[in-house]
């Protein structure tokens, strides 16, 4: 039994290249790997970005509080202090991790390192 050929010719010439079945699915199989580790890595950037934006999300938030409030910035809010500041509810990490707010002074933080290290490299933009 002869398994199945796709034959191509190439135009102008009088040669046709032909590739069994077999081979086009070790191609198909060696892409999707790639594709599929490629995928994962995005969706953990993806996640870390997102935590990032949340954490900003939080910095605004505890400002607006303080000036509200006209609080020092050794003044800790709490999630509840701060839950009218947010239109869609306060945002938990997409990767499960816990959110400290800290003073008003201090940057917010998750306790995934990976997503303190993002961002406190891309901190929130000054007014």
């Amino acid at each position: 039994m002869k398994i199945g050929t796709t034959k191509t010719r190439v135009p102008g010439c009088g040669v046709s290249l032909g590739f069994t079945l077999i081979e086009l699915l070790v191609v198909v199989l060696v892409c999707g790997g790639c594709s599929k580790q490629e995928s994962k890595e995005s969706l953990e950037q993806r996640s870390t970005q997102i935590c990032a934006g949340h954490l900003k999300s939080f910095v605004a938030a505890k400002k607006r509080w303080a000036q509200d409030h006209n609080s020092a910035p050794t003044d800790t809010p709490t999630f509840d202090d701060l839950a009218p500041y947010f239109r869609r509810g306060i945002r938990l990490c997409p990767d499960g991790g816990t959110y400290t707010i800290g003073t008003v002074a201090e940057l917010p933080q998750c306790s995934i390192p990976a997503h303190n290290d993002y961002f406190k490299a891309h901190p929130p933009e000054e007014p």
